[in-house]
């Protein structure tokens, strides 16, 4: 990763703190009981292959109860994959957004 792209996430560390309520606490109601079930609009999940081993059960527990998911896993890349590999994130976005 470039010397500049370094030091702009150095200077934004402090926002994942800040996800403590939203990840950890459920704030807006996502895990509750039907709420993901009632999404009608596809959703694309993303993932790098070599993610954390945590990733692919969250991933595989939102396509059960999402309706129109494309799951895809992306070689060589893990938890950063739309900053490690744009290119072939931004094309897997591309291809999904094309299909909908």
């Amino acid at each position: 990763m470039p010397e500049t792209q370094q030091h702009a996430m150095a200077q934004r560390i402090h926002i994942v703190g800040a996800t403590e309520d939203a990840l950890y606490n459920d704030a807006s109601g996502m895990l509750v009981s039907g709420a993901l079930e009632r999404l009608e609009q596809p959703v694309l999940l993303l993932r790098g292959a070599q993610s954390e081993a945590v990733i692919p059960i969250v991933n595989a527990g939102l396509a059960a109860r999402l309706k129109r998911i494309k799951n895809v896993r992306i070689e060589g890349a893990s938890h950063m994959l739309p900053m490690t590999h744009p290119v072939l994130c931004g094309a897997e976005i591309k291809t999904f957004l094309v299909a909908v």
